[in-house]
């Protein structure tokens, strides 16, 4: 998603696709998610919740429809501890709202951030949304940013220790829904 709310994906094209993962907190990119004049904490915390409000306002399959990186550190990529206190100045009440929004249209919300590298106070920060998230009735799947299959090697351990940590169950789990195709391509 652009810093216009326009996605890099064609309303046509998601019937060519099974699972669609729609990053909205990719605030790395100066000048195409984010303007250059304002990168403060404050806007990324507003531009957190202004994105994926336009986000869930969309006219999309969020049946097939994951929505990544909800605690990724890129959204503020020049400090290690910044992403954590972005997600400190968005309340619970706007959380909570944003979340059940996603549950509403039945969308994915993924699990995806390095569970070893939090611990104790930091860790309950991080821990935070997802833990709303599961107030709210969203559905999880698990996300990995492996660019390499070397990557994989800690996947199963990161993910259960996520999946303990937050006391999901299968009844917890995004199922991507087939249906029929609305548009046909040539």
């Amino acid at each position: 998603m652009d810093k216009n709310y326009r996605l890099g994906i064609s309303e046509e094209r998601f019937d060519s696709f099974d699972f669609v993962i729609i990053p909205t907190t990719h605030l790395h990119m100066m000048s195409f998610t984010i303007d250059e004049k304002n990168t403060s904490l404050e806007r990324r915390a507003d531009l957190y919740v202004a994105r994926l409000d336009k986000l869930l306002d969309m006219d999309i399959p969020f049946h097939k429809i994951g929505i990544a990186h909800l605690t990724c550190p890129l959204m503020v990529p020049n400090n290690k501890d910044d992403h954590l206190k972005v997600l400190d100045l968005i309340p619970d009440k706007v959380f909570k709202e944003l979340f059940s929004k996603i549950a509403e249209k039945k969308a994915g919300f993924e699990l995806n951030f390095s569970f070893s590298q939090y611990e104790g106070e930091t860790l309950e920060r991080v821990l935070r949304p997802y833990r709303i998230a599961k107030e709210c009735n969203c559905k999880f799947y698990l996300g990995s940013d492996a660019h390499h299959p070397q990557g994989f090697d800690n996947a199963i351990k990161n993910f259960s220790a996520i999946i303990d940590a937050l006391v999901l169950k299968e009844s917890d789990k995004f199922k991507i829904k087939k249906v029929s195709p609305t548009h046909q391509l040539p």
